[in-house]
């Protein structure tokens, strides 16, 4: 493979690559396993940004024509400050915010427990939830109980947004946010959309680097939500995308957490969604979230695509605005994650990297 690279920066970088002459390539990855022949002079587009606090997270994303794409995520050393709580790695996080935070809120424990961390570090925050209107009513009724109900409970002003579902896909509203970075999952356009009626420091609950215990490895993050801050960055808005791993520490206590809970057997997780509830739940209390209210996930949007009523409605609305849109071409997209040394010493091991979710793995 022959190109020029230009080194990556906060604002990213793109460059282009001439691929060789190969008789046979081989593509492994956690969903599928291609066997294709090879192509002349195939072009590939890679971009590269880096987002976390520190710039500790390394994106990479190679686009090729005709083959699935790659997204490598590259936990990097960084200098880390030294924290005892995640609170407090929370309150650098926000520490040059502009006020108040606004959380986005769906009702489930990752936005929850943000908004829990603005009020422990006495930071203003708003949550801002967003009701799916489909045919003139909302179907993530689930999701708004809860965060109707928390921020009642807690005194936390709530805002809500109405986003016309059919009117979204219909008119291929989505299909901007979506194309730019090779999206395939329909609710990260509506989180982008959401992001967009904020007005002062929006923020996404996110996730954590997720260990396969039992396989001393770690699981890659899902390319279709890693691009909540890159997405911010271009359009010049100030705000966080993961809250939970933003920083290398803030990242590093939900790991350990994880690990505790797990080596102290106090819940078994099998797969299940709702013991992974559980377990979660009391991974936020350990963490000193406090008690939160325990609820199943969603089946208002992100289980909704299982249902008779998404396949019979909602999913050929999407399908036909994509195949109006010549989106259809949308290829899978492989993760892969290469973590530091300071993660593997959490795990038992040293730097490596890993493309499998490990549905194998006992946890």
């Amino acid at each position: 493979m022959v190109g020029v690279w230009y080194p990556g920066s906060t604002a990213g970088a793109e460059v282009s690559l001439i691929r060789k002459p190969r008789k046979f390539d081989f593509f492994l990855s956690h969903q599928f396993y291609f066997f294709k022949r090879g192509f002349w002079n195939k072009n590939l587009t890679t971009r590269t940004w880096y987002t976390g606090l520190n710039d500790y997270r390394k994106l990479t994303m190679v686009v090729d024509e005709g083959y699935p794409n790659t997204f490598t995520m590259e936990i990097q050393d960084v200098d880390t400050d030294c924290f005892s709580t995640v609170q407090q790695a929370y309150a650098e996080h926000f520490r040059n915010a502009t006020l108040p935070v606004e959380v986005l809120y769906s009702g489930g424990l990752d936005s929850e427990s943000t908004i829990v961390g603005c009020l422990q570090n006495t930071i203003p925050v708003i949550a801002v939830s967003m009701r799916l209107i489909f045919n003139g009513s909302p179907i993530n009724t689930h999701d708004l109980y809860y965060a109707e109900k928390f921020c009642r409970e807690r005194n936390v002003r709530q805002v809500f947004f109405d986003l016309n579902v059919n009117q979204f896909f219909e008119n291929g509203d989505h299909v901007k946010y979506m194309k730019p970075y090779n999206i395939a999952i329909h609710n990260a356009a509506t989180a982008m959309w959401l992001i967009e009626k904020c007005h002062s420091f929006p923020v996404i609950g996110g996730d954590y680097t997720w260990p396969q215990i039992g396989n001393k490895v770690y699981s890659p993050h899902r390319h279709d939500f890693c691009f909540y801050d890159i997405f911010m960055r271009e359009k010049g808005i100030t705000g966080i995308g993961n809250m939970i791993s933003h920083s290398l520490e803030s990242n590093t206590f939900f790991i350990r957490e994880h690990l505790n809970i797990h080596q102290q057997g106090q819940v078994e997780v099998s797969g299940d969604t709702f013991k992974i509830g559980i377990f979660k739940n009391k991974m936020l209390e350990n963490l000193g979230f406090g008690k939160l209210e325990m609820r199943h996930k969603s089946d208002g949007w992100d289980l909704i695509r299982t249902s008779q009523m998404w396949r019979e409605t909602i999913q050929p609305m999407i399908n036909k605005s994509l195949f109006n849109n010549k989106l259809f071409n949308f290829k899978p997209t492989a993760s892969k994650i290469i973590w530091n040394r300071k993660l593997g010493e959490l795990i038992g091991t040293d730097c490596g990297t890993n493309h499998s979710y490990g549905t194998k793995s006992p946890f």
